[in-house]
């Protein structure tokens, strides 16, 4: 399992303000995402590596590198928490959209 125990408590606070955002918005980080894996061969490729690989951080950098070279415009700054940076943000959503595909 890529989430461990301690990251349980960041998953809840995560979904907590992905729902925010969602209810708000009509969008989130998580469906960004989702949808940017659907549509980009490049992105699911590295998703794919970083579940197998059951979340190298190596990997993770990479995808979340990728995404913020590529899509940056579209991970709008009221999408993303207020104190948290948006890698650093991105990375909790992979973590967490990995794990429930693990």
């Amino acid at each position: 399992m890529i989430l461990r125990y301690d990251d349980i408590w960041l998953g809840q606070l995560t979904a907590i303000s992905e729902r925010a955002s969602l209810l708000k918005f009509q969008e989130n980080i998580a469906l960004i995402i989702k949808s940017i894996l659907k549509s980009d061969s490049i992105a699911r490729k590295l998703y794919d590596e970083f579940i197998v690989s059951e979340g190298s951080e190596d990997l993770l950098i990479k995808l979340v590198n990728y995404l913020l070279e590529k899509y940056s415009e579209s991970f709008k700054p009221n999408y993303i928490p207020h104190g948290k940076q948006k890698d650093e943000y991105i990375a909790d959503i992979i973590q967490i959209l990995a794990s429930a595909e693990a």
